[in-house]
């Protein structure tokens, strides 16, 4: 019950069939609730057990923040935006965190969930750059707390191991969201192509293979749905039946192949007469 609740609000309202876009934006929808609840909480956390009232204001803020991006998406549903303001908070929100946690009770780990947020939101190029400049300006920050963080144990070796995690976590986000976009990329075209073939299929299985109009079955189809049509709206409709007389002499006389002309060519004077309403098929037998 409660992991559909869950489901419900992550993708609730979500139209868009393109399978980026619903990716994306179930991503967002995620992230917000999941930062707005983290944030909150550490923002109660902090101001009330730990007395940091300046890292409980930047949780709070923080928390408002995802709060208005998903009240945002809601009203205009509109996913760049929604993404822009998303991807803007979780950047200030860690480099601030970074210079006023100074990686208090292991506080960096934290930092994982930009890459895994931010490259799928903006793609994988411009989620790689934008991490890239996060964790160039982190890099900065924590190298200035060198001897200082920790009460001095953060030491030179400390810094290193977080610049060559945090790269590797990089790349291997960055990868990984590479490969769904390609695999996704080549399977969206391979259902384009056979979106493609099945309507030529569709047109070819609809057709009559020699004079090109409606089949038999089509127009029967057909027949029936307009039947239907004029009983709900109470009008009238027509259906003519066209026989082309002593056409049994032409193919004793001719042959087939002028007998089956002369059928291509009078479906395409019934045709270049018809309008836009009326539908033409080969009956047959």
């Amino acid at each position: 019950m409660f992991l559909n609740h869950l489901y419900n609000i992550v993708t609730a309202n979500i139209e868009n069939k393109n399978y980026f876009a619903l990716r994306k934006e179930m991503i967002v929808k995620i992230f917000l609730h999941i930062a707005n609840i983290i944030l909150g909480s550490f923002a109660l956390i902090n101001f009330f057990i730990y007395k940091k009232e300046l890292l409980a204001s930047v949780d709070m803020l923080a928390a408002l923040v995802s709060l208005y991006a998903i009240f945002k998406l809601r009203e205009a549903k509109n996913l760049s935006i929604a993404i822009l303001i998303s991807s803007i908070n979780i950047f200030i929100f860690f480099l601030v965190y970074i210079y006023l946690n100074q990686n208090s009770d292991n506080g960096l780990v934290w930092l994982i969930f930009l890459p895994i947020f931010i490259i799928p939101l903006n793609g994988h190029n411009r989620g790689l750059l934008i991490s890239l400049v996060f964790y160039a300006l982190a890099s900065f920050i924590a190298y200035n707390g060198i001897g200082i963080w920790e009460n001095g144990a953060w030491n030179f070796h400390s810094y290193i191991r977080f610049v060559l995690s945090s790269l590797v976590l990089v790349y291997i986000v960055y990868v990984t969201e590479l490969a769904i976009f390609r695999s996704n990329t080549l399977l969206h075209k391979k259902e384009i192509k056979e979106r493609v073939y099945i309507q030529k299929l569709q047109a070819i299985a609809d057709k009559d293979h020699l004079t090109n109009i409606f089949n038999r079955r089509k127009i029967t189809a057909i027949i029936e749905e307009e039947i239907t049509k004029a009983n709900l709206s109470s009008l009238k409709l027509s259906v003519a039946m066209i026989d082309i007389d002593f056409f049994k002499n032409v193919n004793d006389t001719y042959g087939h192949n002028i007998g089956d002309s002369v059928l291509i060519h009078f479906a395409k004077i019934l045709q270049s007469s018809l309008r836009e309403t009326d539908f033409i098929g080969r009956w047959g037998g």
